[in-house]
């Protein structure tokens, strides 16, 4: 949800390089970017148009027409 991902962003500001503050792109949802300490660029992302399952594993996508 969006505010998981806010809530996740407060948590990490302060400890990791933040290379993208939260961000509602014009189809809805929203991310930010970070690096971890290995240099490895992250993304946290809340996207209203995948489908998980009851893991929290993509099972699906709506179609693009959609967004």
């Amino acid at each position: 949800s969006k505010e998981e991902v806010h809530a996740l962003f407060e948590r990490l500001k302060d400890r990791v390089n933040i290379l993208k503050k939260p961000t509602e792109p014009p189809f809805g949802g929203l991310f930010f970017y970070f690096t971890d300490v290995e240099g490895n660029i992250l993304e946290v992302a809340y996207n209203p148009y995948v489908t998980l399952d009851k893991h929290n594993d993509v099972i699906g996508h709506k179609p693009i027409d959609q967004l």
